[in-house]
């Protein structure tokens, strides 16, 4: 008696692609109409995230995005919430955000409306306004660095001082 073991591979669907789960924050990727019996078990905190993983090249403008994480290559515009860019990553171009991590490249016009941290490995060129910074031994920047408009306003307690000496 021959008896053989079903395959454990599943067929692609119309909606899949072979080698490509979907899921959110996959380009166009995710199922439209899940049921909660359905829906998979989601990371915490993955919603509005996308990955450009290693080799993936992205150019265009990059819209509705909370996180982005490059690991590969990207060559857009953003507004997000956070940006990292992680070692072996690039990003070229213009991106605001509220606060971002570079461990990777990046080349263009950065703006942090937070705290920005280069790791020991980043490089930041371009045009960069912050509000907080902190570089790592190792990391480097490059270009017109200033501090946002508004964050150079004097600290509370330079202001009483300043108060307390006009008296």
């Amino acid at each position: 008696m021959n008896m053989t073991k079903p395959s454990r591979r599943l067929p692609a669907g119309p909606d899949t692609a072979a080698g490509v789960r979907p899921g959110p924050g996959v380009l166009g990727l995710a199922r439209g109409a899940e049921t909660a019996k359905e829906a998979p078990e989601r990371e915490p905190g993955t919603e509005g995230t996308l990955i450009v993983g290693e080799g993936i090249q992205v150019k265009g403008e990059i819209q509705s995005c909370d996180k982005l994480i490059v690991e590969g290559k990207v060559e857009a515009s953003l507004e997000a919430a956070e940006l990292t860019v992680r070692e072996g990553g690039v990003y070229h171009g213009k991106a605001v955000v509220k606060s971002a991590s570079i461990d990777g490249r990046f080349d263009g016009d950065l703006t942090v409306d937070g705290l920005l941290t280069i790791q020991a490995g980043g490089r930041v060129s371009g045009a960069l306004r912050y509000r907080d910074l902190k570089i790592e031994r190792g990391g480097r920047l490059s270009g017109d660095i200033d501090l946002l408009d508004d964050a150079v306003a004097p600290a509370p307690q330079e202001e009483r001082l300043e108060e307390a000496a006009a008296r």
